[in-house]
């Protein structure tokens, strides 16, 4: 990495950067500590990012884990009660575009989640809304199970709302009126107030070392450990010294280096360092899961960009299009593949869509007796799927849409309240309205799927539908031979295949 390729990316994220640490760590000088010493990894690794237009989200999550090193993981301190209550969903269109673009009524949100929600809950809410950290990479960094992650999620934004409302009646202001996703916004907006600093002389200085040792020791990750550990050791240094140290430790580190290469040059390749498991495995992550910057150039212009939506608005119903993107072939290391989607259906500017493959495996519900409104799946579908199957250009596309709760057409069972849900499952009467025939039913799984599941004929997917089942304890599905099963499957301990299905805009 030269040093003008450096200060480039240090412009474009610092303020993401250093907006990450500060919210986690809440000290100035913890935070610059973190934030100096995740630029250094971008030294160390950089050469090891497969997509380096993807260089943003990669370092916000790097300092995300920088941060949660440093914090004492314990239990949250103060919950409320309600916390251990049945928190239904609560969709994240309570706040308006007109709450993210005003710098006051931002800070009254940003009050209330700091005033309202535990430290554990609030960090939740930030490497999940900021940090672009999917439910899955957070229960590791946090050490705590998926399902309180996904719990936490849901605690913060029904209290959020509450207290949203609650400011509303006693102030007689209206924060919110329209209906769109904006808490990723909100914090966004928040780290675009980071006032920018200078890129330290240290890193242009680091940045130059490194290309002059690898010039001529030829081994780029040794010599770069060698002069980023400095850097490292050196936090909270005079600069002069770190620069001092660093330039030294570069130039022993390619003597030594070239002495190596005279005495064993047989066994060149195994001075190489493999990367550390756990970055190459937040590299591969952030490839897979964020918009090339192809598209967008700032992470606020990613956000706001308009969604090409020409082939879309062109698809036919029965034909096939591309939106989003899900683990497929069952070869982590590869990231995700682009989700095909089958086209139902076409009206006023929008397009139903659902999944041509099975995309995972989930059971309906952990317990029995339970609708739609409240099954663990379509919480499932709307948090953890929703995040790692679309990046921001794609959920501005999404439409939230209201998902009617039918009544089981053969056994008569009802199926509870509508809902509004962003990803959905068709119901009985959908699934026979969509298809014409059993055939057009059949759903094979993707290689991801057939590796987590033995519910596949002759490699076809049994697959949920959203409608109840003969009792609550059962949800319907469709049979790997296409047809409708309307006895349903028992909705806990099993783990069918997910079809999802979305109401995309496609409005010019």
């Amino acid at each position: 990495m030269t040093p003008k390729e450096c200060e480039r990316i240090y412009n474009e994220a610092y303020r993401a950067v250093y907006w990450t640490a500060i919210s986690l760590l809440k000290k100035e000088a913890d935070a610059e500590d973190v934030v100096q010493d995740t630029f250094v990894t971008l030294l160390e690794s950089y050469d090891t990012l497969q997509d380096k237009t993807k260089v943003v989200p990669w370092l916000k999550k790097i300092c995300a884990n920088k941060c949660l090193n440093r914090l004492t993981r314990t239990k949250t301190e103060a919950v409320e009660p309600e916390f251990f209550d049945d928190t239904e969903y609560v969709s994240e269109d309570f706040l308006p575009e007109s709450v993210v673009e005003s710098k006051e009524k931002r800070k009254i949100i940003m009050d209330i989640i700091d005033r309202t929600l535990s430290e554990d809950i609030r960090r939740t809410l930030i490497l999940y809304y900021f940090d672009e950290m999917n439910t899955k990479e957070i229960s590791e960094a946090l050490e705590i199970p998926q399902g309180t992650v996904l719990w936490r999620l849901g605690f913060a934004r029904k209290k959020i709302k509450k207290e949203v409302e609650k400011y509303e009646r006693e102030t007689d202001t209206k924060l919110y009126s329209a209906a769109l996703p904006l808490l990723a916004l909100l914090f966004l907006k928040e780290a675009e107030m980071v006032p920018l600093r200078p890129m330290p002389a240290s890193l242009a200085e680091l940045s130059a070392s490194v290309n002059t040792s690898v010039a001529k020791a030829g081994n780029t990750n040794v010599s770069t450990k060698l002069v980023t550990e400095t850097i490292r050791k050196g936090t909270g240094i005079a600069m002069k010294k770190i620069i001092i140290s660093f330039i030294c430790v570069a130039l022993l580190g390619a003597i030594t280096l070239g002495v190596i290469f005279i005495l064993n040059h047989d066994n060149e390749n195994n001075d190489n360092e493999e990367p550390r498991k756990s970055r190459k495995r937040s590299v591969e992550t952030v490839n897979a899961a964020t918009p090339s910057e192809e598209l967008f150039s700032t992470p606020t212009e990613e956000l706001m960009h308009s969604f090409d939506k020409t082939a879309l608005r062109a698809a036919d119903i029965g034909s096939y299009v591309t939106f989003g993107k899900y683990e497929q072939d069952n070869d982590l290391n590869n990231g995700s593949e682009d989700i095909e989607w089958l086209v139902l259906a076409k009206e006023d500017n929008k397009i139903l869509v659902i999944s041509r493959y099975g995309l995972d495996c989930h059971e309906y519900n952990p317990t029995e007796n339970v609708t739609w409104e409240n099954c663990s799946l379509r919480t499932w579908l709307n948090t953890d799927f929703y995040d790692s199957a679309f990046g921001l250009r794609e959920k501005s596309a999404i439409i939230l849409s209201t998902v009617k709760a039918e009544t089981n057409p053969v056994h008569g069972t009802p199926a509870g309240n509508d809902t509004t849900d962003r990803v959905f499952l068709l119901s009985i009467n959908e699934a026979k309205q969509y298809f014409a025939d059993n055939d057009a039913r059949i759903c094979p799984a993707t290689a991801y799927v057939a590796s987590k599941t033995t519910n596949l004929l002759d490699g076809n997917c049994w697959w949920w539908l959203r409608s109840p089942g003969y009792d609550l304890n059962n949800a319907a599905g469709v049979i790997g031979w296409g047809g409708v099963e309307s006895q349903g499957s028992r909705v806990w301990g099993k783990t069918p295949v997910v079809r999802p299905a979305v109401w995309i805009s496609v409005e010019p």
